[in-house]
């Protein structure tokens, strides 16, 4: 297999003429009868400035407002029957209202807790929190089971409460 050149195939002899209207550089052909040969390169044109192209703007007629035909716009009022009417009734608020997780963090800190932990279990929720007491590494542990976590974590906190009287 033959190398592969990088440099790209010129004309024979390998003579590359100047760009147009760069004066040579002085290289000879390699083939000087070939140079002769080959027809001149025609000088650039000088082209004349070509005027700029109109710019066209589409245009709406204007008229004024007074001249403008409308058509009268008539309104209805629209009476939208409640939600009782329709026979529905507003959802009712859910058991499981929002428990203030930073609030019971910090309350539990302040009671001593070691550690509290949340379950999902098959009747609802079991809150499980482990105190300190005054004996070394013993914890007193505290469950409490409600059909909520907040139902569960008010009973859990109200042993706390309890305990630390």
């Amino acid at each position: 297999m033959p190398p592969v050149s990088m440099i790209p195939a010129g004309p024979p002899g390998g003579y590359y003429p100047p760009p147009p209207g760069q004066p040579a550089t002085g290289f000879a052909p390699s083939n000087a009868l070939l140079a002769r040969t080959q027809p001149p390169i025609p000088a650039p044109a000088q082209t004349q400035a070509q005027p700029p192209k109109p710019v066209v703007r589409a245009r709406v007629d204007v008229t004024s407002p007074a001249e403008r035909k409308t058509a009268p716009i008539e309104t209805t009022s629209l009476a939208m029957p409640s939600p009782e009417e329709l026979g529905l009734t507003a959802p009712k608020q859910p058991l499981n209202d929002e428990v203030d997780w930073p609030q019971i963090h910090e309350h539990l800190k302040q009671q001593g807790a070691v550690c509290s932990q949340r379950l999902q279990v098959q009747d609802g929720y079991r809150f499980i929190v482990l105190l300190s007491t005054t004996e070394k590494d013993r914890v007193h542990r505290i469950e409490a089971d409600g059909p909520t976590e907040s139902t569960a974590v008010r009973a859990a906190m109200a042993k706390v409460a309890e305990i630390r009287k």
